[in-house]
């Protein structure tokens, strides 16, 4: 299973993100003497946890998440891919990327006093990840309220969260609160309610699970390895004259020397080896895991873009510049009231990021009766033409139009 971290900044994610991967085994003993140095360096005792999972100097020394940090760790009953996203708005487009390989969202919280309500309010990143999270594919969502040691374990704190949380998550997000949703205190920075359950002489008042085991006892996702291959182009490289993609296999199931063609331009390859995220090498990768692929007779890697869709030679994905989309509109700018014919928007689906029109609006699925030129306000539904001026690996569903 694919787990993405996700909130506000600085509410805890990437420390909690590190203690995790240290409590399950993952990180060598010098390697975490080699972690505590450098945050020592840098006048930054607090930070040594995150460390494990920023990627570059940048991160490091600023404290601030800016590309999808990647990782993995084992359970008993699950093996999760660990995707650490950055919280600043700034960065969304990096938090989309990581999101939409998500099969669950653990959203981070901060129970500290008044970064809760900085998170939560217009402008903050709670709503924007959590928004994201749920249309672009995450099934679970684990809600981590961090510090909790900010306010002393306080019941209170942890219901004032929860009741301002949950009409937004079931009425915005449409998550089913009591199948979907799970809530659990932590305090990150010190470890506790990570592995072990939180002691009642802390905290008397919570009878769930540690986090590591509520992880554990998620039910298992149903992969679609019936279907037709499908492996969007997460990131490409060139070795030693190979060429080597990294993507998640959306359906199907892939093994050594099968005969594969990359979408639109339709060039064929054939996969050669298969490494997952340890790089250890897999005879056989199947629906929801991350993978590097090695493969042959690509003549250009330039030709190859980030999106492009590795599908089977039978079975090829659906290429075009226009397409029917069904979408919902959350929040517009204050400067843009309403979606009407030629609104320009920035697409994101999958790995890419496109500009695109939307050329027409169709219908308004709040009020199909409606007559004459249609426009779509916030928080409203409806039926609209997308134009993009380069091609798009999509799929076609029967009950839209051709």
């Amino acid at each position: 299973m694919n787990l993405i971290i996700i909130g506000h900044v600085d509410s805890g994610k990437s420390t909690l993100a590190g203690n995790m991967l240290i409590k399950t085994g993952m990180i060598e003993p010098e390697e975490i003497r080699k972690y505590e140095q450098e945050a020592k360096a840098n006048d930054r005792e607090s930070w040594m946890f995150a460390y494990v999972m920023d990627i570059n100097e940048e991160e490091k020394a600023k404290g601030k998440t800016v590309e999808v940090g990647k990782a993995s760790f084992e359970l008993e009953h699950k093996r999760y891919i660990i995707l650490d996203c950055p919280g600043h708005r700034n960065y969304v487009p990096n938090m989309i990327a990581g999101a939409t390989q998500a099969d669950v969202a653990a959203l981070v919280v901060s129970a500290k006093s008044g970064e809760f309500e900085a998170g939560f309010e217009r402008g903050g990143q709670t709503m924007e990840h959590t928004i994201l999270a749920r249309y672009l594919g995450s099934q679970y969502l684990v809600i981590i309220v961090n510090k909790m040691d900010e306010c002393n374990w306080g019941k209170e704190r942890f219901d004032y969260i929860q009741k301002n949380l949950m009409p937004f998550l079931k009425d915005t997000c449409g998550w089913d609160l009591e199948k979907q949703v799970k809530w659990v205190p932590v305090d990150g920075l010190n470890g506790v309610n990570i592995d072990i359950k939180v002691e009642n002489s802390v905290c008397d008042w919570y009878d769930g699970n540690c986090l590591l085991d509520v992880f554990n006892d998620l039910p298992k996702i149903q992969r679609l390895n019936i279907n037709a291959l499908r492996i969007p182009i997460f990131d490409k490289y060139k070795d030693k004259g190979d060429t080597l993609f990294y993507g998640k296999v959306v359906s199907g199931a892939i093994k050594e020397n099968f005969q594969a063609v990359i979408m639109p331009k339709g060039q064929e390859i054939t996969i050669t080896k298969i490494f997952d995220n340890n790089d250890d090498q897999l005879a056989l990768a199947e629906a929801g895991d991350n993978i590097k692929i090695q493969t042959k007779g690509l003549l250009d890697i330039y030709d190859v873009k980030r999106g492009n869709m590795i599908c089977g030679v039978q079975f090829k994905c659906y290429v075009c510049y226009e397409f029917i989309a069904e979408i919902k509109v959350l929040d517009l700018p204050d400067k843009k009231k309403i979606i009407s014919d030629g609104f320009p928007a920035i697409m994101h689906m999958h790995c890419i990021q496109e500009e695109v029109e939307i050329k027409k609006v169709i219908r308004s699925l709040d009020d199909p009766t409606k007559k004459g030129k249609i426009f779509l306000k916030s928080q409203e539904q409806g039926e609209v033409k997308i134009y993009c001026n380069v091609p798009l690996c999509i799929e076609k569903y029967d009950e839209f139009p051709e």
